[in-house]
């Protein structure tokens, strides 16, 4: 009875094992709210580091280590270049440019705060985020959006990268 116990064991193993090994998520998640109080766009992007990781590997051709103690020195640099070049923000026709306020990493993620100062009305809000995309083509980065009072989520991928939302 125990053989048999063990047996069955082993075949779920092998089996959780390996539809881990063939189904890998490629999903980042970016969460932005629209501060009325401080007339901000708070915005909260995250990544799996080793995503970012062979991302910047393959742009800058060199090993780039993150989140442990042999991190390559510009590594905030790195990822705050990263960025720019792959979250584009567009209120009301014009190209907004973000703060990087810091990153933090949590288990196997890489969080991003950023924000944008806007004092105008808004009446639109356009989002391009193509970070990951060059090295995994299936990414999808959802964001989530909070602007006053409208919650809106998008799901954008390699195909349609762009989101808008008109008020």
């Amino acid at each position: 009875m125990n053989k048999i116990k063990n047996i069955g064991l082993l075949i779920l193993v092998i089996f959780s094992l390996s539809s881990f090994a063939f189904h890998k998520y490629y999903i980042a998640l970016t969460e932005i709210d629209y501060n009325s109080k401080t007339k901000s766009f708070e915005i909260i992007s995250r990544a799996f580091i080793d995503d970012l990781e062979l991302s910047l590997e393959n742009i800058h051709k060199k090993e780039v280590e993150l989140a442990t103690p042999e991190e390559v020195e510009n590594a905030e640099d790195l990822m705050k270049q990263y960025l720019t070049e792959n979250i584009e923000i567009i209120v009301n026709g014009k190209k907004q440019d973000f703060i990087f306020i810091g990153k933090k990493y949590d288990a196997d993620l890489v969080f991003f705060f950023l924000e944008i100062p806007f004092k105008d009305e808004i009446k639109s809000f356009e989002i391009k985020n193509t970070a990951i995309m060059e090295t995994y083509p299936e990414q999808r980065n959802i964001i989530k959006l909070k602007i006053n009072g409208i919650d809106k989520t998008f799901h954008l991928t390699k195909n349609e990268a762009k989101g808008l939302l008109n008020f």
